[in-house]
């Protein structure tokens, strides 16, 4: 993980909050990938995640926040880390 985090970020220096967020949503990304099929039903396309094992239900999708109404240096920065998240 360390080295796809370092491939993410590359020489960009975030603040705690943004790193926090940046390997909050890539360990969400990491933790819903497909394991196993749930069932041998070829219409069945429910599977097995690592978030089903660990907290026992699967990870909503992370919403996209409205950035509008803050200052144009804090949107910057909120897709600074989206593009992270995006790149890992």
């Amino acid at each position: 993980m360390k080295f796809h985090l370092r491939r993410a970020i590359g020489a960009q220096i975030l603040i705690y909050e943004e790193f926090s967020t940046s390997l909050f949503q890539i360990e969400a990304c990491l933790n819903s990938r497909p394991l196993v099929p749930v069932s041998s039903d070829p219409d069945d396309l429910s599977v097995a995640t690592p978030a089903n094992i660990l907290i026992g239900s699967t990870l909503d999708a992370i919403l996209e926040r409205d950035v509008s109404k803050f200052k144009i240096q804090l949107h910057d920065r909120w897709k600074l880390v989206q593009q992270i998240s995006q790149s890992f």
